[in-house]
């Protein structure tokens, strides 16, 4: 046995504690990025499933004065523009300042609600409330909306929760100028 491998023995016998949390370390790190580089693929099939099963909008505009049917033409007739759906979107607040919520009219085409429990709103009374407010309120029950003079009702009746691909975090869903300052929750009617 040459010098230097009876040297690196007799190195490995000294210090086995080192060699072996050297080697437990290595080890777990080729696990880690193997795992990362495994896992990459299913979450992106993931995401692009369920992009595609909610028909995500690649784009959205927003316009506080609404647009004109003119202008809804003129987005249509672009022809790199596949599909249009428009809907109204306002902020509203709970009657108890608890929660601000994005209230968005039910999309038909694009980046459309996954209903978790319950339905669709079928009445002009009915609204559909984000995952994020399930433990807050019930099916059935009814929640009260204020400092929104957009909305037609400022009572609804809970049929529903859902999620939504436009929102994948769970808090902090944006800012407005109603409440706390951040949107907690989507609701859809």
């Amino acid at each position: 046995m040459s010098k230097i491998n009876l040297n690196t023995l007799r190195e490995l016998k000294s210090s086995k504690a080192r060699f072996f949390s050297v080697t437990l370390l290595l080890a777990l790190a080729v696990f880690i990025f193997a795992g990362l580089k495994a896992t990459t693929p299913d979450m992106n099939q993931t995401m692009r499933s369920e992009y595609d099963k909610t028909n995500l909008a690649d784009a959205q505009l927003n316009n506080s004065l609404g647009f004109t049917g003119s202008e809804i033409e003129s987005i249509q007739k672009n022809k790199n523009i596949k599909s249009v759906s428009k809907s109204f979107q306002t902020i509203a607040v709970t009657s108890n300042n608890k929660h601000a919520i994005n209230i968005i009219s039910n999309p038909e085409k694009l980046s459309k609600f996954t209903i978790t429990k319950g339905r669709e709103p079928k009445k002009d009374n009915e609204i559909i409330l984000g995952e994020q407010l399930r433990g807050d309120y019930n099916i059935g029950q009814q929640i009260k909306i204020k400092h929104n003079d957009d909305l037609k009702q400022k009572q609804y009746k809970i049929v529903g929760f859902a999620t939504s691909s436009v929102y994948m975090k769970k808090s902090n869903l944006g800012q407005t100028n109603l409440g706390d300052g951040q949107i907690d929750a989507f609701a859809g009617v």
